[in-house]
């Protein structure tokens, strides 16, 4: 539970000031917005006999906005905020994907003014 206060914290120190949803979006958000998940360990590595000698916890870290520039300003701030922050002792990294992290349009939201917002997705990680 600490480490997940940790990565909350550090979300929480972005200069963009965007607020940080735990776990659950509020039904009329502030844009742009942080949403984090995740933070429960999982085993990561296991020996012949099935014992695990390794932990991981992941994070995943979703940026929504009204459009696209505002996604990538604050998606590049909780990159540089959290790429290697040290959560413990460990040192937490964002998981690569083959597809990238821009920005897509989410058709299932319709905002007040009728547009749809964007968002994009990325995982983090630390070892243990």
């Amino acid at each position: 539970m600490a480490d997940h206060a940790a990565v909350k914290a550090l979300l929480g120190s972005l200069p963009s000031g965007a607020p940080v949803y735990d776990g659950q979006v509020p039904n009329m958000p502030v844009f742009p917005y942080v949403l984090l998940r995740g933070g429960v360990g999982r085993p990561a590595h296991r020996s012949i006999n099935r014992t695990v000698h390794a932990s991981s916890r992941r994070w995943r870290v979703t940026v929504a906005g009204e459009n696209s520039d505002s996604v990538r300003i604050v998606l590049e701030q909780v990159q540089a905020v959290l790429e290697g922050a040290r959560i413990g002792l460990q040192r937490l990294e964002q998981l690569p994907t083959y597809e990238g992290v821009d920005p897509l349009m989410d058709e299932d939201v319709k905002l007040s003014d009728g547009s749809h917002p964007f968002y994009a997705v990325t995982e983090w990680q630390v070892m243990q």
